[in-house]
């Protein structure tokens, strides 16, 4: 399976979730139908300090095929077509990428033992960190990008107000435009770029598709789209 499509639980109040399912002559938003496929997962994992030796030992041993850079190399699956491990030798440190799904995370500890010839007992860990999960989707209707501006916009400068103590507001339920800001230059870029802090980037383009980034965990990424689309319900 190339990619999963992300569960999708209630995750939105009831009041922030009724503009995706009655909008008085707007379009409502199916999240089911929007619901964002992860494409890729970017884990780490650190080796011990007996792994680090070994794995060098292994890659002469075995002739790995290893593309060098300053302080860095790059090993590419030989079975697994998109999957790439980036190692800092030094620092026992290993990115990998291309993992298609969250389920296969689990096999990631495994596999890399295979490809470099080494024990369980060499990765200080017992699973990988998850540093990034990308996923895409397509809302079906095509969004107006500069009256998505205008929305977030207004939520940007009342946050500016209250981090200088300015007419600053304590809202219990806050609306899910409150969580974004927005970088929009159509003449460097199509796509409208909202950051949910501590959640992930979610991409806009005026077609209605869209890219998410940046979210460590399903649940992160599900708040992004869900939030996002409880906006885009009101455009």
């Amino acid at each position: 399976m190339e990619g999963s499509v992300a569960r999708l639980p209630s995750l939105l109040s009831s009041e922030q979730q009724s503009p995706l399912q009655q909008q008085g002559g707007r379009i409502p938003i199916d999240v089911a139908v929007a619901a964002p496929k992860i494409n890729n997962v970017k884990t780490h994992i650190y080796l011990t300090r007996k792994g680090r030796k070994r794995l060098l030992v292994q890659i002469g041993r075995y002739k790995i095929k290893m593309e060098k850079h300053n302080n860095f190399s790059v090993c590419r699956d030989p079975e697994l077509e998109r999957r790439a491990y980036t190692l800092f030798e030094k620092q026992g440190f290993i990115n990998i990428t291309g993992i298609p799904n969250l389920e296969a995370v689990a096999d990631v500890i495994p596999r890399l033992c295979t490809v470099f010839h080494l024990r369980a007992s060499h990765v200080a860990s017992a699973q990988p960190c998850i540093d990034n999960i990308s996923a895409a989707g397509v809302f079906p209707r095509r969004l107006d990008l500069n009256r998505l501006r205008r929305i977030l916009l207004p939520e940007v400068k009342s946050k500016a107000q209250s981090a200088r103590g300015v007419n600053e507001v304590i809202d219990p339920n806050p609306p899910p435009s409150s969580y974004f800001t927005i970088l929009l230059n159509r003449d460097k870029f199509p796509g409208a770029s909202c950051r949910a802090k501590g959640y992930g980037t979610i991409t806009l383009f005026s077609s209605g598709k869209y890219v998410i980034v940046g979210s460590k965990c399903l649940e992160q990424m599900q708040q992004v789209f869900l939030k996002m689309a409880a906006v885009i319900a009101t455009l």
